[in-house]
């Protein structure tokens, strides 16, 4: 079976990707398929010697943002006809963020006629879009923070003179990931940087800080995994603390009382569902000093790097690295 790896690619979180795509590249020749590595945004020019120099982990913040010289469209068109020629029978999708999450990759495939895992293009549009995730969420009875969702032309002044929110607050961008662009802003004076960094990047979602506890939850298939329970230091969940070892402690299945970890799992669930997910998904949530949960947001292609949480919680279902990919493979 020829398994094309797509990795890499465009967006603010192709260093992320590289780093994701290195892992499944060797979980998939240890399972004996035949893989084709394609990072995106070089196209088939990728060289066995690149690949092998990939690093286990992701950058240094600092460096998240350089992207390849070229975003040359026709590249990627040209690309995923080359695939098709080559006679490609999967594409693993291991990109993250942008064209390669947002459901473009995922259109160019269909049209293509190569099955990829994860997602199909609705579901990743929606997933992409934070605020249409919570309203959709929330018609199914899954809490989520008080939010507010600006688009990035406007004028942070007036933004915060019609804010409507408690503080601390959330500033973080409507459609990007791996927490790049994320502020914590406890007063008014830090708004207006926080609402920058995050309008750099796209429109802006704003919602209230939830006091307590990160926790996430994988489902695969139509299963949720155990809780993960994530306590960064310092207390904010942002690049650095997601991807630099050391960072951040994780506790899998996370110490809670039985009612509460059930209760993540069935609001994970439904959100997958409500967001006509499949494959594979991730969704993070926050608990409260009483135990209330509310929902963030949805991954439908969350990383799998060293410290990355969909196979820190198969590992506590008693799946491998490897067992957790041939299964993603399956799930197509």
């Amino acid at each position: 079976m020829k398994i094309a790896v797509l990795y890499g690619g465009i967006s603010s979180e192709r260093n992320v990707s590289i780093s994701s795509g290195s892992a499944i590249i060797k979980a998939l020749r240890k399972l004996g398929y035949h893989v084709f590595p394609v990072d995106l945004g070089l196209g088939l020019n990728s060289t066995p010697t690149e690949i092998a120099s990939i690093p286990e982990m992701p950058p240094a913040p600092d460096e998240l943002l350089q992207l390849p010289a070229s975003k040359d469209t026709q590249l990627i068109f040209d690309t995923i006809t080359q695939l098709k020629n080559l006679g490609i029978d999967l594409v693993f999708n291991s990109l993250h963020g942008g064209i390669g999450e947002n459901g473009e990759i995922q259109s160019l495939l269909e049209i293509a006629k190569i099955p990829y895992t994860g997602s199909r293009v609705v579901a990743s549009a929606v997933a992409m879009d934070k605020t249409l995730t919570k309203q959709l969420a929330s018609l199914q009875g899954v809490p989520t923070p008080k939010f507010l969702f600006a688009n990035r032309t406007e004028d942070g002044e007036n933004i915060l003179a019609k804010l409507n929110l408690k503080f601390p607050l959330v500033v973080k961008p409507n459609d990007d990931g791996s927490s790049v662009g994320l502020s914590i802003v406890n007063s008014k004076s830090d708004f207006l940087t926080a609402w920058e960094k995050a309008a750099a990047l796209g429109d802006v979602l704003i919602e209230e800080f939830i006091e307590g506890r990160e926790l996430t939850v994988a489902i695969l298939g139509e299963d949720a995994l155990p809780v993960v329970e994530i306590r960064p230091e310092g207390g904010v969940y942002d690049y650095e603390h997601k991807y630099q070892k050391g960072k951040t402690q994780y506790f899998c299945p996370a110490d809670l009382e039985p009612r509460i970890s059930d209760e993540a799992k069935r609001l994970a669930l439904l959100t997958f569902q409500a967001v006509k997910c499949k494959g594979y998904a991730r969704v993070d949530f926050r608990m409260d000093v009483s135990g209330n949960l509310f929902m963030l947001e949805v991954n439908t292609l969350p990383g799998m790097t060293g410290t990355s949480l969909v196979p820190k919680a198969a590992k506590a279902a008693g799946m491998e690295f490897e067992d957790l990919v041939q299964k993603i493979v399956s799930l197509t």
